[in-house]
């Protein structure tokens, strides 16, 4: 599955979990958890490298750190249930886990 399939799969997911919640920051969650996934890594700026668009890298980081540092967003509540999920899927498939 390339980002973009996974950027929607995941956005769905978490409009299911947040309910009424503003688009933005669905949408950046959504990037930032399948950068998370395609990236294989926890880092900003390794994230935001596997975002398509003409955004820069260091824009895009800079994003998701305003994102994550938003009192507003509870980003623990957002990620754990997709998160799970994923891991779920990836073990029912036989793909390993790292």
């Amino acid at each position: 599955m390339n980002i973009v399939q996974t950027y929607h799969t995941i956005k769905e997911r978490i409009q299911k979990t947040v309910g009424k919640e503003r688009i933005t920051r669905i949408r950046t969650m959504a990037w930032m958890q399948s950068g998370i996934l395609h990236s294989r890594s926890v880092h900003l700026t390794r994230i935001a490298s596997k975002i398509p668009g003409s955004a820069k890298k260091l824009s895009v980081a800079d994003r998701f750190r305003s994102f994550l540092n938003n009192a507003h967003v509870h980003v623990r509540k957002w990620y754990r249930p997709i998160a799970q999920a994923l891991i779920q899927e990836a073990s029912k498939a036989g793909k390993p886990l790292r």
